[in-house]
């Protein structure tokens, strides 16, 4: 099972970090591959538990489940009983290089990266396709590269809030933060440490960069139509 974690800085780093064009490999595993240069990660895989706690989801039933009244068929009803727990973890991030110069340019690449990502850059939307430039949603252009506006200039989604799907300006973007549960301001780097090891033939030049942050995760414990239970009509 994947480390939200290591699969959000997979999805932000993996063919992002580049020496003259060329990517440089994104490694889950811990210690480097033989051939420098490298990016690699390690996190605990059992989370800190910091708060539990458990809410009912209010949502319309279909034809056909238990409970579905026909003459009112927009009632809402409890569904479903949620637990959300909220972890508070870190991870580390360790940059390998043959070269000072090329470890600065390295770590310098992760930090540009990060920034942008948590700023909702469109680079790092799920639904931008980065081979055609569409925005998977619309299947046109990207707006934040078509349209002028504040967000477009800051590389953002000008129609971020937008819910409803019949709206002509629905595009629904999506983070890698949103997809891995990780609350996006809460992703702060404690800053790097250089842990070089020139003693070896060749000079190895290696970088700690240290992540806190914090985890949301939903889990569905009960469900009353499926469960065919009486459910409870919210007044």
């Amino acid at each position: 099972m994947a480390i939200p974690i290591k699969l959000l800085m997979i999805r932000l780093l993996d063919g992002r970090i580049t020496i003259n064009e060329e990517p440089v490999e994104v490694l889950t595993e811990f210690a480097p591959k033989p051939e420098l240069n490298c990016i690699t990660m390690n996190a605990d895989p059992a989370l800190n538990s910091k708060s539990t706690f458990h809410y009912y989801r209010k949502t319309k039933l279909n034809p056909g489940d238990p409970g579905y009244d026909p003459d009112n068929p927009d009632m809402m009803y409890v569904t479903r009983k949620v637990r959300w727990d909220v972890y508070e973890d870190s991870v580390s991030l360790h940059v390998w290089a043959k070269t000072n110069e090329i470890r600065d340019h390295l770590v310098m690449q992760v930090d540009k990266i990060v920034t942008e990502a948590k700023m909702h850059h469109y680079q790092y939307c799920s639904k931008y396709n980065h081979i055609t430039g569409v925005c998977i949603t619309t299947e046109q252009q990207c707006d934040a590269v078509s349209r002028d506006g504040v967000h477009s200039i800051e590389g953002r989604c000008p129609y971020p809030d937008i819910v409803d799907p019949e709206s002509p300006h629905y595009r629904n973007p999506r983070t890698y933060f949103q997809e891995t549960g990780i609350r996006v301001e809460s992703l702060i780097s404690r800053g790097a440490t250089n842990v070089d090891q020139l003693d070896l033939v060749p000079e190895v030049y290696h970088t700690a960069i240290n992540f806190d942050y914090t985890l949301d995760k939903e889990t569905v414990v009960d469900v009353s139509p499926l469960l065919n239970v009486t459910v409870n009509k919210i007044n």
